[in-house]
């Protein structure tokens, strides 16, 4: 498995996941048929997992 670094910009988290302002900056993906990603999760103040 080869696993690269992504070059998509920060992105909110889905309400569906998430509570509040929450942002996510991908850093790493494995190519597909794999699903694997890697992500840094930002939590302000006040945000949670739903």
């Amino acid at each position: 498995m080869e696993i690269t670094r992504t070059s998509l910009d920060t992105t909110r988290g889905s309400a569906d996941w998430f509570t509040g302002d929450v942002y996510l900056d991908p850093v790493a993906a494995a190519p597909p048929p794999s699903r694997l990603t890697a992500n840094l999760v930002h939590f302000p103040p006040g945000a949670r997992t739903n």
